[in-house]
């Protein structure tokens, strides 16, 4: 009786560690960087992909609400049209002064 004893204070003290130590874990979260000046249109979970500006590497991706600047690799630009990073000389329409489109 007296094992059985020790054994459940033993098994309290170490529930009691564990649980001490879910309660004192770093729960800080990484913030993303958001788009300035932009405003998503829904807050479903993937509101859009939209343009920061005409013929930029740099665009928003909607989520919940929250518009979260993402940029294309060097030397792609976003193309909101397509959804994807894009050749300027893909979207002379957009990006007239690219060295790709003919003036």
């Amino acid at each position: 009786k007296k094992s059985l004893n020790m054994k459940a204070q033993l098994m309290i003290v170490l529930m009691a560690g564990i649980l001490s130590g879910c309660h004192s874990q770093d729960t800080k979260t990484t913030s993303k960087p958001v788009c300035p000046n932009t405003t998503c249109p829904n807050e479903k979970p993937e509101g859009g992909l939209f343009e920061s500006a005409p013929c930029s590497a740099d665009f928003c991706d909607c989520s919940f609400g929250v518009p979260y600047l993402l940029t294309c690799e060097s030397p792609l630009v976003f193309d909101e049209t397509a959804q994807v990073c894009n050749w300027c000389y893909n979207m002379c329409d957009k990006c007239p002064d690219c060295a790709g489109c003919k003036k």
